[in-house]
């Protein structure tokens, strides 16, 4: 009911072939049963969202390691190599602060 007033208020219409349910606190079975009653996918607690994982154990390195894979693309050797210490510095810390943005 709460989707397809949803719809109506805002004229848009819910993609239930990506969505996915996921209820906190609740059984499996449960879970399923919603999914199917919403013809949609059931999502577990470990999850990816912009490539990054919610709900795993961000002290664990193997967390924190597509991260660091990614910024390092990012960063070629080469910009790394024409770069003061104080502007590595300051590159470093910009993408620390951004990263609880993302």
């Amino acid at each position: 009911m709460i989707l397809r007033n949803f719809k109506l208020v805002s004229s848009l219409k819910v993609n239930f072939y990506k969505s996915q349910v996921k209820l906190i606190e609740i059984s499996v079975v449960d879970i399923n049963i919603f999914s199917k009653y919403l013809n949609c996918n059931s999502m577990y607690f470990v999850f990816k969202y912009l490539s990054i994982s919610i709900g795993g154990n961000f002290r664990k390195m193997d967390f924190w390691r597509p991260i660091i894979h990614k910024i390092k693309a990012k960063l070629s050797m080469w910009k790394i190599k024409l770069l003061f210490m104080a502007d590595k510095l300051w590159l470093i810390k910009s993408v620390i602060t951004v990263l609880s943005l993302f």
